[in-house]
């Protein structure tokens, strides 16, 4: 999303916004993102648009400080007015834009949607808050995950038979149910209603709306979405059978994120409003990640050595395990030694086993961390003050987007009229 970060000297910075002329190269084909500083303290975000023979550069945000910006900021002090830096992608730590007001808003969703990236928005009333799902926020633990899908079962409502277990999810989670899946919406000004108006509404903090640049969108027919639902299966204890998660283990330790974007069918009028989309994220303890490994290993054996009887290959199989450190690796070494010594016409590809047993490296245990999905995708952070949340509010009212549009029920009805009255 944002890529460069280059130097001009202006004698006063810009208002927010407005359109300046910049004089450069173009690194690649607008629209794009970039930095621009002139006293490498200071700096703001534009928003590159190629007209003719000029470039035209948008001002997206007020003055920050580019130490807020990028991680070793130190890096990237330019030399002479038009110098241009590429930005490396592990020091970008975000773009965070204050905004006073709905028209504020409109301007940086005007520019934003017209990018040619999906984007997805969520709004939090604390702009402290972590990205975290209702069930590890609440502190329940994966029996906790079990036991709430078993109660969901036993009242047999019509609401929860889906087969679909991503359905099912999306359908707890609108009905409070806490779940493994985190809201998004495609719609910014549903994402600025939630960063004002939260649950416990408390107005005395600055709310904040993420907007996430997520280039793989799962659809509900895709192999990966089949899997997620195959990875809840266990998690909801549907099925005891772990080689059902080995699926999307398989994609995830392919990548630095733990987490997928999905879409999910309109199942009930709530997640139809709110323009619903989710983020999942994953984990596996050591058992799992142990099993996953054995699998793998398994999988590569055959595939491979498909002459060597199964009995020989499932002892180098027993003996991998986690961490896959020099002392397995020589064991299983030892191992295929010893029989290719006496097994001379169909050896086993000790060569080939030992650069799969490189690749298998990766698999371990980890988290469940939502929130780094701050980490490995770039996002804007769109800071609404506390003092500003009641009147973005009601200008959000005069446009229709209020808690009776939102909840689509009693419910919401009920929350707006209550929203209306208070002070």
């Amino acid at each position: 999303m944002i890529k460069y970060i280059t130097k001009y000297n202006f004698t006063d910075v810009p208002t927010l916004f407005s359109q300046i002329i910049l004089d450069f190269e173009l690194i690649e084909d607008p629209p794009f993102y970039i930095i621009i500083t002139n006293d490498e303290q200071n700096c703001f975000l534009g928003y590159i648009e190629g007209f003719a023979e000029y470039i035209s550069c948008r001002v997206v945000s007020r003055v920050i400080k580019i130490n807020h910006v990028l991680k070793n900021s130190d890096d990237y002090i330019l030399d002479h007015e038009k110098e241009i830096k590429e930005i490396s992608v592990g020091d970008f730590k975000s773009i965070e834009l204050n905004i006073r007001s709905l028209k504020e808003a409109l301007e940086v969703s005007s520019i934003i949607v017209s990018n040619k990236n999906d984007f997805l928005f969520r709004g939090q009333a604390n702009k402290e808050w972590k990205i975290e799902s209702s069930l590890f926020r609440k502190g329940y633990d994966r029996s906790k995950e079990a036991l709430l899908y078993s109660e969901i079962r036993h009242l047999n409502h019509d609401q929860f038979n889906s087969d679909d277990f991503n359905q099912l999810s999306s359908d707890m989670q609108h009905y409070g149910i806490p779940t493994r899946l985190v809201d998004w919406t495609s719609n910014i000004f549903n994402a600025i209603y939630f960063a004002c108006v939260s649950g416990r509404e408390d107005l005395s903090k600055g709310g904040i709306v993420f907007v996430m640049d997520c280039p793989e969108m799962l659809d509900v027919d895709s192999e990966t979405y089949k899997d997620i639902q195959s990875f809840l299966e266990y998690r909801y204890g549907y099925t005891d059978d772990v080689e059902a998660i080995f699926p999307i283990l398989s994609k995830i330790y392919e990548s630095d994120k733990k987490y997928k974007f999905l879409k999910i069918r309109y199942s009930n009028e709530r997640i139809k409003r709110q323009n619903g989309y989710f983020s999942i994220c994953f984990e596996a303890n050591e058992d799992e990640a142990n099993g996953f490994l054995k699998y793998k290993l398994n999988e590569y054996l055959k595939r491979n050595n498909s002459n060597v009887p199964d009995k020989h290959l499932d002892k180098v199989v027993d003996i991998i395990k986690i961490p896959l450190d020099a002392s397995v690796m020589d064991r299983i070494c030892q191992q295929v030694e010893g029989y290719n010594a006496i097994a001379t016409e169909h050896p086993i590809d000790l060569e080939g086993l030992k650069e799969a047993l490189d690749r298998y490296r990766s698999i371990k245990p980890f988290d469940h961390i939502m929130n780094d999905i701050q980490k490995y995708d770039q996002h804007i952070k769109i800071i609404i003050p506390a003092t500003y949340k009641k009147d973005i509010t009601n200008e959000l009212n005069k446009v229709g987007v209020n808690s009776s549009t939102i909840y689509p029920d009693l419910e919401g009805m009920t929350k707006f009229i209550r929203e209306k009255y208070s002070n």
